[in-house]
């Protein structure tokens, strides 16, 4: 399943640390967002650990949304993209 994850975050090390993450895991498609490609129970990992990142009391923010396949067939880029494969089903 599809899923975007975008965040925003001031602290420079915290948001260092869930960058690394999520390159890890999908591709950056913005600065502050990423697409990323895995089964639903993975994303509930990638949750916690995101819960482990970020300082929610300091106003970190970080959303995720899945992306289903009806909205996929009408979704659209505009302006630079590149295809990238992502393989097999990534564990987190």
């Amino acid at each position: 399943m599809r899923y975007i994850v975008c965040y925003d975050i001031t602290d420079n090390r915290v948001r260092y640390r869930l960058v690394k993450l999520l390159e890890s895991l999908g591709r950056r498609l913005e600065k502050s967002v990423f697409e990323c490609i895995m089964h639903p129970r993975d994303m509930i990992v990638l949750h916690d650990r995101i819960m482990n990142i970020i300082e929610v009391a300091d106003g970190d923010c970080c959303h995720m949304f899945h992306v289903c396949q009806n909205c996929e067939d009408y979704s659209y880029v505009i302006g630079n993209d590149y295809e990238q494969g992502f393989g097999e089903l990534m564990v987190v």
